[in-house]
């Protein structure tokens, strides 16, 4: 099948869980879940440039990582939550989807255990509702000491008080921030992305 066929099948799997359990919000309807959802998770692609391997943290319904799957089957994709429902609704949904080349665990990427047993990938991204300070403190152990190695955060309009907030805990870890990328979803919701990565990195 293609993206668009896959992004709809997805969609109608998670529809179905979603009633039985809580995967995601403001999803009413298909055109809705690629507005706000779709939409928001393909704005990463332009920031993927050269990965080979990506960590999804906090996936919950496998988004952004799925996504991102689909529209580049040449990343390798680990999805990690500490919810097993939602880590089985993942499972279900790679096995729906035929997807080669991803996989979800479930545990806490604050556990070191759960690093060792990861190790680290070329880009880490998650949606999840950490604030950038905090999200970097527990992504930093998963960041590939290659060049062009990157964490992405994907915030809303106040992300520049928080990037702020978080140049201590940058400056301590040898972070810089690589890139940004302000857009608006089709809602007219505001978001951003931010790229940061090694002081040594290269965009």
């Amino acid at each position: 099948m293609n993206a668009e066929e896959a992004i709809a099948k997805y969609y109608s799997l998670l529809a179905k869980w979603n009633e039985r359990i809580s995967l995601v919000s403001s999803a009413r309807d298909e055109t809705e879940f690629r507005a706000k959802h779709v939409e928001d998770a393909l704005a990463l692609i332009p920031f993927l440039s050269g990965a080979r391997t990506l960590l999804d943290i906090g996936t919950g319904a496998g988004i952004p990582g799925i996504i991102i799957k689909i529209a580049r089957p040449d990343i390798d994709v680990t999805l990690l939550d500490s919810t097993r429902k939602k880590v089985g609704f993942c499972e279900e949904a790679i096995r729906q989807l035929g997807l080669t080349g991803i996989r979800a665990i479930c545990g806490r990427a604050e556990d070191a255990r759960v690093q060792g047993m990861l190790g680290r990938f070329d880009a880490i991204v998650s949606r999840a509702t950490w604030q950038i300070e905090e999200y970097l403190n527990i992504s930093y152990s998963y960041i590939a000491e290659t060049e062009g190695s990157r964490v992405l955060a994907m915030k809303g309009p106040a992300w520049r008080d928080e990037l702020d907030a978080a140049k201590a805990s940058m400056e301590r870890l040898g972070l810089k921030l690589l890139a940004s990328h302000e857009y608006r979803l089709r809602t007219g919701e505001s978001r951003a992305i931010l790229s940061i990565g090694r002081k040594d990195a290269s965009t």
